[in-house]
């Protein structure tokens, strides 16, 4: 018997069991016929383990039971090699709620496809200009689904694919990761409709301005960070006239703000967020 093996307390279908780890835990194993023709006490057969995650709590398992029984085998393998490119190409782990998520998504947008049923996402143009390496991620991911089944799956499917990769990073739930994808788009938005001008979104500078006001956005939404920088001290010319239209853009950024989220910028973010609009000019 190999020296790590999982005992089967629970088949929810032939490919997918709940079991105890080496510390007692209860997990849920995926696998082609890991249950299959299997009971109740039986030792997994390691070599049908496709993907091993842990119960942390009782609606993450009822959410995987309705999941499993609903959407086929073949769509998790799927959505486990998409997840596996994409922590490999974000260089980052993406947390284990993901995969749900994802299957469920694809599942849908599968079946819609099929029955002749169009829609265009939300928040395309955002994750698009906000999240460009989760968006290139998404188009990748519709590339490895139109391959699987054989189908044309339309690319602005990438908006909505890269929107779940998002939120795995951030932890977050769906509301807060809209509000900050939202909120920061309409902070650029206000910049550009102050200055009357777009920014160069390939520069370096728009980079840096763009990863600042995503974490900015999320101490909003979060209302548990507190802003813990020491305040910069910067010298500026107020006569100037690049200077006074930052300013401006501060003063509507703030309006934004107190309207949509009812906050007000302090002395700290105000001085960052000049720092990074004039380095974007």
């Amino acid at each position: 018997m190999p020296k790590h093996f999982y005992v089967i307390k629970k088949i929810l279908n032939n490919n997918v069991v709940i079991s105890q780890d080496a510390e007692k835990r209860e997990i849920i194993i995926m696998g082609s016929g890991v249950g299959f023709g299997k009971h109740v006490r039986d030792v997994v057969d390691p070599k049908k383990i496709l993907k091993v995650y842990e119960l942390r709590n009782n609606a993450f398992e009822n959410r995987f039971k309705k999941l499993a029984a609903e959407i086929p085998f073949e769509c998790f393998q799927l959505t486990e090699r998409i997840i596996a490119y994409s922590e490999e190409h974000l260089h980052q782990k993406l947390k284990d709620g993901l995969v749900l998520a994802l299957a469920d998504h694809i599942y849908f947008a599968v079946q819609q496809l099929k029955n002749g049923e169009r829609r265009v996402p939300l928040m395309n143009e955002e994750i698009r200009r906000l999240y460009r390496d989760e968006y290139e991620t998404g188009l990748e991911a519709v590339r490895m689904i139109n391959e699987f089944y054989h189908i044309e799956l339309p690319q602005y499917e990438a908006a909505p694919i890269a929107f779940h990769l998002i939120n795995a990073e951030l932890n977050n739930d769906a509301n807060d990761t809209n509000t900050i994808l939202k909120g920061t788009y309409g902070i650029l938005e206000t910049i550009e409709n102050t200055l009357g001008k777009k920014l160069n979104e390939d520069s370096q500078s728009y980079s840096r301005l763009v990863i600042h006001l995503k974490y900015f956005m999320k101490r909003v939404v979060i209302k548990h960070e507190e802003w813990n920088d020491q305040f910069v001290s910067a010298l500026f010319d107020e006569e100037d006239e690049q200077f006074v239209q930052v300013k401006k853009c501060l003063d509507n950024i703030n309006a934004y703000l107190k309207e949509n989220y009812d906050y007000e910028l302090d002395g700290a973010e105000r001085v960052y967020l000049i720092i990074h609009i004039i380095r974007v000019l």
